[in-house]
């Protein structure tokens, strides 16, 4: 039994659990009116999808303070996991708003998208749109990466610049238009952006001024 390995991994996933904490107990100290288990269900389900997109980045390389000592290789694996599988849900959201209406009376699921979507005065649906392509093209970018022909530290790069504007939009967005968060939880998406930002933002100056980037990714 490798000891450090498991050590390591319950480390990892104890700073998810307690990334994913917080938001929980703001939820349940909230004062928002519930609704069906669906409707509560999906909302519960986009949330934690969403922390963990920050975590993304809390938990990243460029923060020491949670995983000094755990092998770079072992930190890439997680970040692909989690990334691919946050982004998957993230990117179905907008259908999650609506499937609900499959079971209700009123409009359809089809009538209610699309309002949605045709609703470009309000600045958050908009945002919501910005951080869905977002998504995306950080998503199709680091799985088509070689295809691209762009060098590692390149790619880089542009996965930050990329990261940190999903951040901002997403967190906007979600501040602007999410059913649960009140001032509490804004200051707690606030927070949590702001120093998921800023870590980005010393990893990337950090690879930046490193030699050996270029070679750390030299596999996809």
């Amino acid at each position: 039994m490798n000891v450090k390995s498991d050590t390591n991994k319950c480390r990892l996933i104890a700073a998810a659990l307690m990334l994913l904490l917080p938001p929980l107990v703001l939820l349940a100290l909230g004062d928002t009116p519930r609704r069906s288990l669906l409707k509560e269900t999906l909302s519960m389900l986009t949330l934690a999808a969403f922390f963990l997109l920050l975590g993304q980045f809390l938990l990243g390389r460029g923060a020491r303070f949670v995983n000094a000592g755990i092998r770079l290789g072992r930190l890439l694996s997680l970040h692909k996991i989690i990334g691919y599988s946050v982004a998957g849900l993230l990117l179905v959201h907008p259908l999650l708003i609506v499937l609900p209406r499959a079971f209700e009376g009123g409009i359809s699921p089809l009538e209610a998208l699309t309002k949605i979507l045709t609703t470009l005065d309000s600045l958050g649906v908009v945002l919501g749109m910005i951080s869905w392509v977002l998504m995306l093209v950080i998503g199709a970018t680091a799985l088509l990466r070689a295809r691209l022909g762009l060098d590692y530290r390149t790619w880089k790069l542009v996965h930050a610049l990329l990261s940190i504007l999903l951040m901002v939009t997403a967190s906007w967005h979600a501040i602007a238009l999410g059913r649960h968060t009140d001032a509490a939880m804004s200051l707690l998406v606030v927070a949590l952006a702001s120093t998921a930002v800023l870590v980005v933002i010393r990893q990337t100056l950090s690879d930046t001024h490193n030699p050996l980037t270029r070679t750390q990714g030299a596999r996809p």
